[in-house]
């Protein structure tokens, strides 16, 4: 672990949350939500086998997306789905992997779902719009 890491904030987990999703085809995703929990309690749904239980944010957000850097076999279609999820890791900001999905999760198992979702272009934002922890 890096000492001089900076934890990321709710802009930091918004602005990696709409990168990815960018890159999985979609500019503008909708209900980005975000929950703060640890890598073994992500393990059953993302597949990981994790070495060490770490703080992670899992954001979730919903849109058309196409998994173009899925690994697939050779003249196999990407996966596409209706959400993408996003884990981060609490104390770097780290990108530690992503999911295209045919459902969203229910974040509320893994804690207290925060919202991430970005204000229209002048537009006030309210508490109700910023991620707390």
């Amino acid at each position: 672990m890096n000492d001089n890491a900076t934890p990321p904030g709710p802009a930091d987990l918004l602005a990696t949350a709409k990168k990815v999703a960018a890159a999985n085809d979609v500019d503008h995703p909708v209900d980005i939500l975000c929950v703060k929990t640890d890598r073994y309690s992500l393990s059953p749904v993302d597949g990981t086998r994790p070495q060490a239980n770490d703080p992670v944010y899992l954001i979730q957000m919903t849109g058309n997306f196409v998994a173009y850097a899925a690994k697939i076999p050779p003249g196999s279609k990407a996966p596409r789905g209706n959400a993408l999820t996003v884990t981060v890791d609490a104390n770097s900001g780290q990108l530690l992997g992503w999911s295209v999905l045919l459902e969203p999760h229910d974040l509320a198992k893994f804690g207290e779902v925060s919202s991430l979702r970005a204000a229209d272009p002048g537009t006030e934002v309210g508490p109700e719009d910023r991620a707390t922890w």
